[in-house]
C-alpha cells in the first residue's frame, strides 16, 4: 500500500512537469510508466479499449527524420566525384602521356614513374624562332610535291618528335587549304601515315569546320603545317606534275571564286591559261570574249529529266564561263549544263532510263534553309517519277557550305552513296541527309517496299582534290564515270568499292572540261 501511494505521488509530479512542458510523453513513455520505473518494450503487442482506436491514438504520431536537402546531397556527390576524377587522372596521366609519345614529367614535387618502353625517335632541329638564313637549311626551295616528315614539339621537355610522313606542296600565291588561306610561315601538306602513338595529338592548325582537329582525322587529307616543323628527307624524290591549272595566275581569290555571284564584270583570262587551253576550250574562250559584259546565254533544261512541271531556263554568263576556264569554284549553272550533256549522251545511246537527276539549284543549302517544304515536295516528286521511269539510280549534285558533293541514290536498295572530294573521317554533316531520310519515310508510308528498314548511307572512298577550288570539277568527273560505267545498281556498287583516294589526273579533268566546252558551243549557243 505505501508503494502504491508513492507511485501515485510521483505520477502526479510528472503530470505537473508535463503541464509545464518539462516532460513530453512519447508513445508508451507516459507519466505512469515513468512513475513505475518500467521500460517500455517497443514492438510488443498492446491492448487499448474504446471505439475507433487507431495507430496514432494507441502509439502517438510517428516521429520522422527531417528531410535531407537534395541540393546539398547533390553538391556533396559532385565534389566527391570531382575529387575521385582528379585522383584518377593524376594516377593515369603519366601512362597517357607516354602512349602519346610525350614527356611523363608532371608538375609536382614527386617525379612520375617512366615506363620501360623507349620514347619515340627524336629529331634535332633549330629553335622554332630561327633566323631565315637558318631556316633555308631546313626548308630548301622546292617547286614540286616533295615527301617530308612532320614534327611536333613536346611543350614539357622541348624535344622534337617525328609524328607523321607527308607530302609538302610548294608555296603559291593565294594558296588555300579547305577554303582557308594559308597562314604566314605555313605550307600545305597531305598527311600520309601517322604512328599509332601520335594519332590523338592535336593539329597545329585544326580545321573545326571540316572536323579535322587531331592527327587521326587528317590522314589522307590536307592541312597547314608550320615550316619550322617540316623536315625533308634527304632521299626524297619529288613527284613531277603539270602545274598549268594550279599556277598563281589561274587561282581566283576567294571573293572571285565564290560560285553563285555573277553580277560582276568578268576579268580577262591570263595568257598563261590561254596557252594551256585545248582546242574546244580555246574556241569557247574566243566565242565568249566577243560577248558584251552583262550578256548571258539562256539554256533550256528539260522538265522531264529534271522533274520540273515544265521546261526550266537558266542563265550562263561571261563570268561563269571565265571561272570555268580558270579552274575556279563553279557556279550551279555550269553543273546543270553538264548534267544536260550527260543526259543527251544517254539519249543517244538508248540508255535514257538508266539514270535520274535531281536539280542542284533546288537541293542547295540556300534553298533548303529558305523553303524546306518546297524542297521536300520536289524530292518526293522527283524520286517517285524516277522509280516509275525505272531509273537504276538518281544522281544529285549538292552544294552545301560552299562545297560541291555528289549523292548517288538507289531507291530500290534504300542506299545512298556519298562522294566527297574533301572526305572527313566521320563523314560530313549535310542538310540533304535529313531531306533524303524524310523522303524514304514518306515513300514507305505510301505502301512502297524497299530492301531496308532504314536508309544506308555509304561514304565512298573517292578521288580527293588537292586545292580548295576543284570540287565542282570533281563532282562532274564522278557523274561522268558513273554514267559511263554503270548500267544497274550492282555496277554502281562495284564502281564505288573499286575507287581510290588518289586525286584525278590533269588529263581526267581536261577531258571533263573539253566535254563541257564542246557540248555548250554545239548545243547551247
Amino acid at each position: 500500500m505505501p508503494i502504491l501511494l508513492y507511485n501515485n505521488y510521483e505520477q502526479l509530479e510528472i503530470k505537473e512537469k508535463q503541464a509545464k512542458g518539462e516532460f513530453t510523453p512519447h508513445r508508451n513513455q507516459d507519466a505512469l510508466s515513468e512513475a513505475l520505473g518500467k521500460s517500455d518494450h517497443l514492438g510488443r503487442a498492446r491492448g487499448f479499449g474504446g471505439v475507433n482506436v487507431g495507430v496514432k491514438r494507441a502509439f502517438g504520431k510517428a516521429t520522422s527524420k527531417p528531410k535531407s536537402d537534395h541540393e546539398t546531397i547533390k553538391a556533396q556527390l559532385r565534389e566527391e566525384m570531382r575529387e575521385e576524377l582528379k585522383a584518377s587522372m593524376k594516377a593515369n596521366l603519366p601512362s597517357i602521356l607516354e602512349s602519346m609519345g610525350l614527356s611523363t614529367t608532371l608538375p609536382s614535387t614527386t617525379p612520375s614513374n617512366h615506363s620501360q618502353r623507349s620514347p619515340p625517335r627524336q629529331i634535332e632541329l633549330p629553335h622554332e624562332k630561327a633566323l631565315p638564313s637558318e631556316l633555308e637549311e631546313v626548308l630548301p626551295p622546292f617547286e614540286v610535291e616533295t615527301t617530308c616528315q612532320l614534327l611536333l614539339k613536346d611543350p614539357e621537355s622541348g624535344a622534337m618528335y617525328d609524328v607523321a610522313s607527308a607530302t609538302a606542296y610548294p608555296p603559291r600565291e593565294n594558296e588555300v587549304c579547305h577554303t582557308v588561306s594559308l597562314l604566314p610561315g605555313h605550307l600545305k601538306v597531305k598527311i600520309q601515315k601517322v604512328p599509332d602513338e601520335f594519332l590523338g595529338l592535336p593539329l597545329p592548325v585544326p580545321v573545326p569546320a571540316f572536323e579535322i582537329e587531331a592527327m587521326e582525322n587528317a590522314i589522307g587529307t590536307y592541312v597547314q603545317w608550320p615550316t619550322t616543323l617540316i623536315r625533308f628527307s634527304v632521299e626524297a624524290t619529288p613527284k613531277v606534275k603539270k602545274l598549268k591549272r594550279m599556277s598563281p595566275e589561274m587561282i581566283f581569290s576567294n571573293e572571285l571564286a565564290s560560285g553563285l555571284s555573277a553580277s560582276r564584270k568578268s576579268p580577262d583570262i591570263p595568257d598563261t591559261i590561254v596557252d594551256s587551253l585545248s582546242q574546244e576550250c580555246e574556241w569557247l574562250r574566243t566565242f565568249v570574249a566577243s560577248m558584251p559584259d552583262g550578256d548571258s546565254f539562256e539554256v533550256i533544261l528539260d522538265g522531264t529529266s529534271f522533274h520540273y512541271n515544265e521546261n526550266g531556263k537558266i542563265q550562263v554568263d561571261k563570268n561563269d564561263i571565265s571561272q570555268f576556264l580558270r579552274g575556279a569554284k563553279l557556279n550551279i549553272s555550269i553543273i546543270q549544263v553538264f548534267m544536260r550533256a550527260l543526259q543527251h549522251e544517254l539519249n543517244s545511246n538508248d540508255k535514257a532510263s538508266k539514270v535520274g537527276w535531281l536539280c542542284p539549284d533546288t537541293t542547295s543549302d540556300t534553298k533548303i534553309k529558305s523553303s524546306t517544304e518546297e524542297v521536300n515536295a520536289y524530292i518526293f516528286k522527283a524520286m517517285n517519277e524516277s522509280v516509275k521511269s525505272r531509273n537504276e539510280f538518281v544522281l544529285a549534285p549538292i552544294f552545301e557550305n560552299d562545297h560541291w558533293m555528289l549523292l548517288a541514290i538507289s531507291v530500290k536498295n534504300c542506299t545512298i552513296y556519298h562522294f566527297d572530294s574533301i572526305c572527313l573521317s566521320l563523314g560530313r554533316k549535310i542538310k540533304m541527309k535529313t531531306i533524303v531520310r524524310h523522303f524514304f519515310t514518306r515513300y514507305k508510308m505510301c505502301g512502297n517496299r524497299v530492301n531496308r528498314k532504314e536508309p544506308l548511307w555509304k561514304y565512298v572512298e573517292c578521288a580527293q582534290q588537292k586545292g580548295g577550288l576543284e570540287c565542282g570539277f570533281y563532282v562532274m568527273r564522278y557523274m561522268f564515270d558513273l554514267v559511263s560505267c554503270c548500267n544497274d545498281v550492282s555496277d554502281l556498287e562495284k564502281v564505288c568499292t573499286s575507287m581510290s583516294g588518289d586525286p584525278f589526273t590533269d588529263e581526267q579533268i581536261d577531258e571533263i572540261r573539253d566535254k563541257w566546252a564542246s557540248y555548250f558551243t554545239e548545243h547551247c549557243v
